[in-house]
Order: structure tokens, then sequence, then C-alpha cells
């Protein structure tokens, strides 16, 4: 019996995403034209969701075949920042969720705890900055073909570390995606 093998590098971009804040916590800001705003600014506690369809990796996948994954990174362009400090990235629990309807109170910390945390500072601003997320197996998203994470920072309410990301519908260039 022989058995074969495939491999390949994929990016696949956001489907959605959308800022979610606790000072209006009954209103996302999914509607902004411009950018995802993340961070703490004063008592404000802002995350970030992303979304992702991953039926084109899903689909690759015959039966009797397994899915492997090496390694992922999830890769957001950072617009702007005001100061420097750590910005988490956690697996979402929830992938129900569409961007100009949910809300912080209903998702504002459905998320496990960090999978990689980076330093976000002027230095990396009008770049990519990247988080490992290999920890993510087949197994989050091959029910439902849908993945979700959350930006965050830790300790919210501390003092200032507050970014721009590039949000999906502003610059298709610039958008969100896994590799």
């Amino acid at each position: 019996m022989s058995a074969s093998a495939y491999a390949a590098t994929i990016d696949i971009s956001v489907q959605q995403d959308t800022t979610l804040g606790n000072t209006q916590p009954d209103n996302n800001y999914g509607g902004n034209p411009y950018w995802l705003w993340m961070g703490d600014n004063g008592n404000r506690d802002y995350q970030v969701m992303f979304g992702f369809d991953m039926s084109a990796l899903t689909s690759l996948v015959g039966q009797g075949e397994q899915l492997v994954i090496n390694s992922m990174s999830f890769n957001a362009y950072n617009s702007y920042g005001d100061d420097t400090g750590p910005v988490n990235i956690g697996l979402g629990n929830n992938d129900n969720w569409d961007e100009f309807s949910v809300t912080y109170n209903s998702h504002g910390s459905d998320h496990g705890g960090a999978l990689d945390s980076q330093i976000v500072s002027s230095s990396t601003v009008n770049s990519y900055v990247s988080w490992d997320v290999s920890t993510v197996g087949a197994n989050e998203f091959m029910q439902d073909n849908y993945l979700t994470f959350f930006m965050f920072i830790p300790n919210p309410g501390t003092g200032d570390n507050w970014h721009n990301f590039e949000l999906e519908e502003h610059d298709s260039s610039h958008e969100v995606f896994l590799n």
C-alpha cells in the first residue's frame, strides 16, 4: 500500500473583521472605513476580531486524508501606533458572528489566552506584524471551515497602548492574512 503526501504554502485572506470597544458595549465599530482600533487609551479597551474562511484549505483534503499544519502565521498591517507595547493574538471560541452586529458584550472576551505576543511600536508602523499561531491545529476549523482570532492587549486599563491596523475593506493590498 502506498501513501501520498502533498505540501503547500497558502495565504488565506481575512473574510470579516471588526473592532469591539467596551465604552459602548452595545455597538461595534465594523463600519469604520479605514482602520481597526485596538488597544487601551485611558479607560477604553478595544479588541479586534478576525474571521477566516478556511474552506479553500479544507477542500484540499480528500477522504481518508489528514490535514497537518506545520506552521501558521497571522499577519496584520500596522498603520498607526501612539506607544510601544505588547499586542496579543488569541483564538476565538465562537465562529458564529457577523462584523456588523457583533457586540463587545457578546464577544469581547470570547477567546483563549495569548497564542503569541509581539511588541508593536513606531518601528512597526506602515509594515506587517506577524504572530506565530502554529499551535492552532486543523481540528479547530475542520467542522465549520471557519477560524476566528482576537487581537488584544494584556492588562487593559493599565496604560496607553493604542494601535490601528488596516481594515479588510479599506485597502486589499494591506489586508490581514494567514500564511
